[in-house]
């Protein structure tokens, strides 16, 4: 049977302190060793002051996970909200039970030269056929995701992989990111963790809702993997000016209050972050563009897109089957448009998820499978995107 819990702290100075608050929580809850995994997210500075590392090394059994600069859990005590969600906050969510079995696989450093295929194989040959892949990867420059799902994809066919990319809480949110392994916090890495046995996880993705998508659809006919260079057989600045944007309100930061919905043959649609407009007029996206896909300009703004997550929860969440845990990924590019308010989309999940244990990070990028029009899952990367896992 599969259990899961949730501990957090406010305590970013003392590590004694924070283990011990961390601790208390947990009570006798310590699962045998070997059959539990936690996973972990916290602001960078729980790194600098060496907490995150005691909380880590202290626990009887492996934590993995991602730095973030806004977590979020549940369920808490009353009057306990605050300490549960934030900025300056760790949470961790520790999964157990008897059929389980984790297996973790470290990278060891990586660079942007790296080759993601080689890796992939390398960390995944021989894993069999897991129920779930978690994936942990460094700041968004240093791994592709794109082509780590496409490596997944083929190192193990059909395993759904659900995953995140550390941000930090610089302005573009990649300065001092790190990867949490079993031996503590580390920058350049990536860690994965295939999960055997009697879990099954359900996958849901939202960015923004469809009336606020464009009807018009464009087809890509130039593209290098994220730069998106011809639409139509047309430059994409004359894709671009059919909406009203120039160089110099692209410039300006025109395209933040936009997102381009992608839609490959064959496969559900993701959401892609526009950029900038390079010096040959190409715009650089948040991830890959593949040719002969179809676009759509869609609206990025506050209650559209708290309006896609509401929906997403309620699919999710006022079905016939009640999850045991709720892993929730979220663009950092949701927070930037929330501004002040960027807690609102934790508080959703809070209301939706009742007493079911959940565990909300901002992410840099976020890997979740969509449904192809074959039935079948395809590991996916995404922005702009709320992200959930429901394990049953």
């Amino acid at each position: 049977m599969l259990k899961a819990f949730i501990t957090y702290t406010d305590e970013i100075d003392d590590a004694g302190l924070a283990l011990a608050d961390i601790q208390a929580q947990m009570g006798s809850y310590y699962p045998e060793e070997g059959a539990t995994l936690g996973i972990l997210s916290c602001h960078e500075e729980f790194v600098h002051t060496g907490v995150a590392e005691s909380v880590v090394k202290a626990m009887p059994f492996p934590v993995v996970g991602m730095t973030s600069m806004c977590v979020g859990a549940g369920p808490v005590p009353a009057g306990d909200t605050n300490r549960a969600e934030g900025e300056l906050r760790l949470t961790m969510m520790v999964i157990s039970g008897d059929e389980l079995r984790f297996e973790l696989i470290g990278s060891g450093p990586v660079s942007e030269d790296t080759d993601v295929q080689e890796l992939a194989q390398r960390m995944l040959s021989g894993r069999g056929t897991p129920a779930l892949l978690l994936a942990f990867t460094p700041d968004y420059s240093t791994v592709s995701c794109d082509a780590l799902c496409q490596a997944v994809s083929r190192a193990l066919p059909g395993v759904p992989m659900f995953g995140g990319v550390g941000v930090d809480n610089s302005p573009l949110y990649n300065e001092d990111c790190y990867v949490i392994t079993p031996d503590g916090p580390k920058k350049g890495e990536l860690v994965m963790v295939t999960i055997y046995g009697a879990a099954t996880p359900e996958f849901f993705t939202a960015s923004v809702p469809a009336d606020k998508v464009m009807g018009q659809a464009w087809r890509i006919t130039d593209s290098d993997k994220a730069c998106l260079r011809m639409v139509d057989g047309n430059p994409v600045t004359e894709f671009l000016k059919s909406f009203g944007l120039t160089r110099s309100l692209a410039e300006d930061g025109a395209l933040s209050g936009l997102s381009l919905i992608v839609k490959e043959p064959g496969k559900s649609p993701y959401s892609r972050t526009m950029l900038a407009l390079d010096k040959h007029g190409d715009l650089a996206c948040g991830g890959w563009m593949p040719g002969g896909s179809e676009i759509r300009m869609a609206r990025f703004e506050k209650n559209a897109m708290l309006s896609a997550a509401m929906a997403l929860l309620e699919s999710a969440l006022n079905g016939p089957r009640r999850p045991t845990a709720l892993v929730v990924w979220c663009c950092a590019t949701r927070a930037a448009v929330l501004g002040d308010d960027n807690l609102a989309e934790i508080r959703l999940l809070r209301e939706f998820a009742g007493d079911i244990p959940f565990m909300f990070a901002y992410a840099g990028g976020e890997i979740c499978p969509g449904l192809g029009d074959d039935g079948n899952l395809y590991n996916q990367f995404h922005n702009q995107s709320f992200t959930l896992c429901a394990v049953y």
